[in-house]
Order: structure tokens, then C-alpha cells, then sequence
């Protein structure tokens, strides 16, 4: 993964702030990588990835798994 990768995730995932406005895995994936999510084990995994790089950089990244799954920076 690179740097790259986990900018374009902050960028985005700071487009959905708060539970309401959570984006999917794969919409996280296709934004972030510049394709379509048609491998859902690995390529979640590779988005799960970026995330964790956030997370370790002290971004505060949640995720929802229902009703609707994806991820979000917590409303400020």
C-alpha cells in the first residue's frame, strides 16, 4: 500500500462523516484503487489495509456493519 492510497482514502472518507453517511467497502475500494471490488475477500482486505494505516496514524476511522456496512470519520 501506499502513501498515495491512504490519502485518497482520507480524502474521501472525510466526505462521509457520521453514521448516516457511512460508504460501502467496495465504493472505498473503487474510489481509492480506480476499479471495480470484484474480488470482495482480497480486495476488502487491501482496503482494510489503508484503514488500519490510518488508524495507526492516530485518524479515527469507525465502520458500520448494520444494517449498512462501510466506513466513516466520526461527526464532529
Amino acid at each position: 500500500m501506499k502513501n498515495a492510497d491512504a490519502q485518497k482514502a482520507l480524502a474521501v472518507l472525510a466526505r462521509h462523516l457520521g453514521r448516516d453517511n457511512a460508504i460501502s467497502m467496495g465504493e472505498l475500494f473503487r474510489v481509492v484503487f480506480g476499479r471495480d471490488c470484484e474480488h470482495s475477500i482480497n480486495h476488502t482486505r487491501q482496503v482494510r489495509r489503508v484503514i488500519t494505516r490510518l488508524r495507526e496514524a492516530g485518524v479515527p476511522v469507525c465502520s458500520r456493519s448494520h444494517p449498512a456496512r462501510g466506513g466513516l470519520l466520526p461527526g464532529l
